[in-house]
C-alpha cells in the first residue's frame, strides 16, 4: 500500500492534461493516471477537479546575505522567501551557506545552524549549496555531503 493518492484532478504532464491523479511513495510520485488505475494508499485526497501540478525547484537563492548578516536576518529571509516561493508554486528552494568560511571549523556549525533555522522557518523544502573557499574545505566535501546533506558545491 502506497503512502498517498491524490485523485479526481487535472494532472499536468509533459504530454498534456489528464483526468485522474498521482500516487506517492516516500515523497516521490510513483504513478500517474486515471483514478481507477492508481494503487491503494494509506491516505487518499480527492481534489475535486483541481489542478495537480508538479512542484518547482528554485535553485538560486541568497538567503541571509546582506547587512546585517546574522541569524535573525537568515530566519526572517527564510520565512519571507519561503512564503513567496509557496505562493508562486515553488516547492523547494536552494540557498547558499558557508560563504566566505575558510575552514571546517567555520562551515560545519554554520550549515547545522542554517538547517535548524530553515526547519523552523521555511514553508517549503530547502537544500543548501556549500561555498568552498579554501583548499581545506575542498578536502571536506565528502564530509559535508555525508554529515550535513549538502548536495551542491560552488
Amino acid at each position: 500500500m502506497l503512502d498517498l493518492v491524490i485523485k479526481s484532478g487535472l494532472v499536468v504532464t509533459p504530454q498534456g492534461v489528464i483526468h485522474g491523479g498521482v500516487a506517492i511513495e516516500g515523497g516521490r510520485i510513483v504513478e500517474v493516471g486515471a483514478d481507477a488505475g492508481l494503487a491503494e494508499a494509506k491516505e487518499v485526497v480527492d481534489v475535486q477537479g483541481l489542478i495537480i501540478f508538479p512542484g518547482i525547484i528554485d535553485p538560486h537563492h541568497h538567503i541571509g546575505i546582506g547587512p546585517p548578516q546574522d541569524w535573525d536576518k537568515f530566519q526572517r529571509d527564510m520565512a519571507d522567501e519561503s512564503i513567496a516561493s509557496a505562493v508562486g508554486g515553488v516547492t523547494t528552494i536552494v540557498t547558499t551557506t558557508g560563504g566566505g568560511f575558510a575552514s571546517a571549523d567555520d562551515i560545519f556549525p554554520n550549515v547545522k545552524r542554517n538547517k535548524e533555522i530553515a526547519s523552523q522557518s521555511s514553508l517549503v523544502d530547502f537544500e543548501f549549496t556549500g561555498s568552498i573557499m579554501s583548499d581545506d574545505l575542498v578536502k571536506q566535501i565528502p564530509r559535508l555531503v555525508k554529515e550535513q546533506g549538502v548536495t551542491c558545491i560552488n
